[in-house]
C-alpha cells in the first residue's frame, strides 16, 4: 500500500518536468510564480508531496533490501537486480524522460548490499549521515551560486529572461501551430543547434526552452534521445554528485533496512504507528509548512531562501516517518479498505507503473502523442 502511495505521490512531482520545459518545473519548485493559484498549486506540492514521496519509495526500498537479505537471498542475486535497475535507468532516462531515480538506486543498491548485515542502530545513525551530507552540499552549492550571479547591471537583462520563461507555455502553443510539420530533420537539428548555442548552456535562458520545444514537440527522435541524454547527464552531476542527492537516497535505503530489521512494519508495534501518526506527522507538516514560508518570503534568492531549502530537506524526512507511520496504522487498523486496496494493487507493480507513468506522459505531450508539451497548466498537469 505504502509503495502504491508512494508511486502516486512521485507522478505529482514528476508531471511539470515530464508536461513542459526544465527551467519551468524548476522555478515551480522555487516558488517563484506570479499568479496566486498556480502558485498555490507549486505551494502544496512543495509542501506535501516534494521530497517526501520519493522518499518513501527509497525507504521501502531499502527495506525490501533488507527483507530479502534476512530471507538470505543470495547477495548475487541482489546485484543482478541492481545492474538490471542500471540498464532499465538509462533506457528510461533516454528513450522516455530524463528525470530516472532507477538508475541511481541500481548504484546506491549495490554498494548497500555490502552494508546489510549492519545493526539497526547503525544503520539509522549513516542514514541520517547521509540526509545531513545532503542537506550540507545543496547548501553549499546555493551559496556559490549566490556568489556567481551577475553583477547589479545585468539585472534587467536576467529579468527579461525571467520573463520570458514564464511566458513561454502561452506562446508555446501558437509556436507549435505555426511551425511547418513538413521540416525535414536536418533543418530541425539546425534549428535545435542555433537555440542551444544562444543559451550557452544557461537552462533558463529563452533559447534552451526553444530547444526542448524543437525536441519534444517536432523531433526526430534522434534529436529527441539526444536532449533527453543531455539533460538526464547533466542532471546528475549537478543534483545527485554535486547536490549530494545520491547520499540522501543512500541515507534513505539504510532507514528503511533498519526499520525492516527492527520489525517496524509489524502488526506487534501499532501503538508506536498510532503515536507517530499523532504526533510526529502534524510536527512534521508544520516543520514543512515553516520551511515552504521561509522559501516563499524569500523567493528573490536571498540566503534566507538556503536556511528555507535546508530546513525542507530535513523536515521533509519528518514528515515521511509521519507518512509511513500513518500508513502502518491504517492498514493495521483495518481503515480505508477500498482505497488501500487500490494503493496496494498499483504497489505490487511498482516498477511496472513507474515506467508506466513516464509512458503515458510522453504520449501525452511529445510529438509521436498529442504534442502538448508547454501547453498544459499546472492545474491541468496535476487534473
Amino acid at each position: 500500500m505504502l509503495r502504491g502511495l508512494a508511486i502516486f505521490g512521485i507522478f505529482i512531482v514528476n508531471i511539470p518536468f515530464l508536461a513542459g520545459p526544465l527551467p519551468e518545473a524548476i522555478q515551480a519548485s522555487m516558488l517563484t510564480h506570479d499568479d496566486p493559484p498556480t502558485l498555490a498549486i507549486h505551494v502544496i506540492v512543495k509542501w506535501l508531496f516534494e521530497y517526501k514521496f520519493m522518499g518513501l519509495f527509497a525507504t521501502l526500498f531499502g527495506a525490501g533490501m533488507a527483507l530479502q537479505w534476512m530471507r538470505h537471498v543470495p547477495s548475487g542475486r541482489q546485484a543482478w537486480r541492481m545492474v538490471v535497475l542500471i540498464i532499465l535507468g538509462l533506457g528510461h532516462a533516454t528513450l522516455l524522460w530524463y528525470g530516472d531515480i532507477l538508475f541511481e538506486y541500481g548504484i546506491v543498491g549495490l554498494v548497500m548490499i555490502g552494508l546489510l548485515w549492519l545493526r539497526p542502530r547503525t544503520m539509522l545513525l549513516l542514514g541520517a549521515g547521509g540526509v545531513g551530507l545532503q542537506v550540507l552540499m545543496i547548501t553549499l552549492l546555493g551559496i556559490l551560486g549566490m556568489l556567481a550571479e551577475p553583477p547589479p547591471e545585468d539585472d534587467h537583462a536576467a529579468s527579461t529572461e525571467q520573463s520570458v520563461v514564464h511566458e513561454y507555455p502561452a506562446n508555446s502553443e501558437t509556436t507549435g501551430e505555426s511551425s511547418n510539420e513538413t521540416d525535414e530533420p536536418t533543418s530541425r537539428w539546425e534549428r535545435y543547434g542555433e537555440a542551444m548555442s544562444a543559451s550557452q548552456r544557461d537552462i533558463f535562458h529563452p533559447g534552451w526552452i526553444e530547444a526542448e520545444r524543437i525536441a519534444y514537440t517536432e523531433g526526430p527522435m534522434g534529436l529527441t534521445v539526444f536532449m533527453r541524454s543531455i539533460t538526464f547527464l547533466a542532471a546528475f552531476v549537478i543534483l545527485n554528485v554535486l547536490g549530494g542527492f545520491i547520499f540522501r537516497i543512500a541515507g534513505l535505503f539504510l532507514l528503511g533496512a533498519a526499520l525492516m530489521k527492527l520489525g517496524f512494519f509489524n502488526r506487534e508495534h501499532i501503538a508506536w504507528h498510532r503515536r507517530i501518526m499523532l504526533f510526529v506527522l502534524p510536527a512534521g507538516i508544520l516543520l514543512e509548512g515553516v520551511a515552504v514560508g521561509i522559501i516563499l518570503a524569500t523567493a528573490d534568492g536571498a540566503f534566507g531562501g538556503l536556511v528555507g531549502e535546508a530546513l525542507h530537506a530535513i523536515a521533509s524526512v519528518v514528515l515521511l516517518i509521519g507518512y509511513i507511520g500513518t500508513g502502518c496504522w491504517i492498514v493495521h487498523a483495518d481503515a480505508l479498505r477500498p482505497l488501500r486496496r487500490a494503493l496496494a494493487a498499483v504497489g505490487r507493480m511498482a516498477l511496472t507503473n513507474y515506467l508506466l507513468q513516464s509512458l503515458v506522459a510522453s504520449l501525452i505531450f511529445y510529438w509521436w502523442g498529442l504534442g502538448l508539451f508547454g501547453r498544459i497548466e499546472p492545474a491541468g498537469q496535476i487534473a
